[in-house]
């Protein structure tokens, strides 16, 4: 087996001398590369560990037992039922009912006493500062009336008002004389319907009133 030995450093300058003296042909051009941009550092962005998401735990529900298929019963036709007979109510026998004891005899009637008639002067208002008599009579009697409480000899005026309401007066006024009253002024109801009539003389100078009332009855 042979040994080989590294060549002596000068014979390796040898070679690179002879290398060297080798005409030297030019190289053609190089075409200018573009310049290199270096990029942006890339920064690893950190990874993102998914936690585990838990699984529910799976409860198994409970098998269905199908029900048993419902059979239709087959429809009930009612027969027609016989009249039933309602037999007759017995008769119970009523109770025989001891023998009562007789009543007396009703007492004789009370004896009524007869219905006085009503006062045929019933309903005649009270009269104011004067009197009538009488205070009822049929239609033709002759009334006499009074009248009081005016100043002496002051001018009274006087009207009648009858049951409809219809007011029969004159204009005219007398004098009451120097005691402020006059008594026992006669008049007659002649021709005067049923009802109540009033009279009612005023004092021109005073105002006061004197109202006297009576009724004609059948």
């Amino acid at each position: 087996m042979k040994k080989f030995r590294l060549l002596p450093f000068a014979v390796v300058l040898l070679v690179f001398g002879l290398t060297a003296c080798t005409p030297f042909t030019s190289a053609p051009t190089a075409t200018p590369q573009p310049t290199y941009t270096p990029q942006p550092t890339y920064t690893p962005v950190p990874t993102h560990t998914v936690e585990p998401t838990a699984v529910p735990t799976y409860t198994p529900q409970s098998t269905y037992t199908p029900q048993p298929t419902y059979t239709p019963q087959p429809t009930y036709t009612p027969q027609p039922t016989a009249p039933t007979e309602t037999p007759a109510p017995t008769e119970t026998p009523e109770p025989t009912s001891p023998p009562q004891p007789t009543a007396p005899p009703p007492p004789p009637p009370t004896a009524v006493p007869p219905t006085s008639p009503p006062d045929p002067c019933a309903g005649i208002p009270a009269d104011v500062s004067g009197s009538i008599s009488p205070r009822c009579a049929p239609a033709g009697t002759s009334f006499s009336l009074s009248v009081w409480g005016f100043k002496p000899n002051e001018e009274v005026g006087f009207w009648l008002t009858d049951p409809n309401g219809n007011i029969v007066g004159t204009v005219d006024t007398v004098n009451i004389g120097p005691d402020g009253r006059v008594d026992d002024i006669p008049f007659s109801s002649t021709g005067f319907m049923q009802g109540i009539y009033y009279w009612v003389f005023e004092g021109v100078a005073s105002g006061h009133q004197s109202i006297v009332y009576f009724k004609i009855i059948p």
